[in-house]
């Protein structure tokens, strides 16, 4: 957990195929930023693939970092306006770390890149 701001987030997923089925379910404390990133995160989520979710989270990243200034995502544009607060950069990525790392665990559990099976992962803003 952050010492700042505490941001946590448990996200629920059913991976199958490589791609997120159905809705991804989320548990989300954290500030405004966290939970924003999260639901829009959620928004798209129904057949999400992994390297989808690496091309947006490094969309975000270089907006948060002054590198880029548009996503795929359009809504995530809106996180320019903490491209100054560095400290909230965390709690806006949080969502596409977790959802990596349920794809990852995905295809560790198939034994394979394309991973099925439901999972669970909670994690806390570094």
């Amino acid at each position: 957990q952050s010492p700042l701001c505490g941001s946590q987030l448990t996200l629920d997923a059913r991976i199958e195929d490589g791609r997120v089925r159905g809705e991804l379910g989320h548990r989300i404390r954290a500030c405004s930023l966290g939970q924003a990133a999260t639901m829009i995160v959620a928004a798209h989520a129904d057949g999400l693939d992994l390297p989808t979710v690496r091309k947006v989270h490094g969309q975000l990243q270089a907006i948060l970092d002054g590198s880029g200034e548009h996503s795929d995502w359009p809504e995530l544009e809106i996180f320019a306006q903490v491209r100054d607060v560095p400290n909230r950069h965390g709690a806006v990525l949080l969502p596409f770390r977790a959802l990596e790392l349920l794809f990852e665990r995905a295809a560790g559990h198939a034994g394979g890149s394309a991973g099925r099976g439901a999972g669970s992962i909670t994690m806390a803003k570094e």
